[in-house]
């Protein structure tokens, strides 16, 4: 479960926070089943369009238009976790993700590369601590103007 607030920086960099509360349990376990631990994830970095186009006409009756993109993340982590059979303890990471997504602009928001009015996306993420990498999926909507 988690909360994500980003801002356009500088040209087409975004910047990015995230917050998640997590629920740890054993390995191959149902996501939420048998959770013998609580924590919080804190994550900050910036995402860079690698691939990105607009679809539909620019003189239509709506005014909106379509943007399918793709976006390169880079980021670090901290972790809080207090867990049953490990104690409490705190971790930091470092991410690296691929962010395909597909915004609804409209007006003069379609000739800017900065969020619209509506941002449908998927993330994948690789975590690593140290001590290997951790693979993560994510599905989200940011909603602006």
């Amino acid at each position: 479960y988690g909360l994500a607030w980003g801002v356009a920086l500088a040209g087409r960099l975004h910047g990015f926070a995230e917050y998640d509360f997590l629920l740890t349990s054993e390995p191959g376990n149902e996501p939420g089943a048998d959770a013998h631990g609580r924590g919080h994830a804190f994550t900050a970095g910036v995402r860079f369009p690698l691939l990105t186009t607009l679809v539909g006409r620019a003189g239509d009756v709506s005014g909106t238009r379509l943007r399918p993109h793709v976006d390169l993340e880079l980021a670090g982590a901290a972790l809080l976790v207090s867990d049953d059979q490990l104690g409490t303890h705190g971790l930091a990471q470092a991410v690296v993700g691929l962010r395909l997504g597909l915004e609804l602009v409209r007006g003069e928001a379609a000739g800017r590369l900065r969020p619209g009015a509506a941002d449908v996306h998927i993330t994948w993420r690789a975590t690593t601590s140290g001590d290997g990498v951790t693979w993560a999926f994510a599905m989200g909507m940011d909603w602006g103007g």
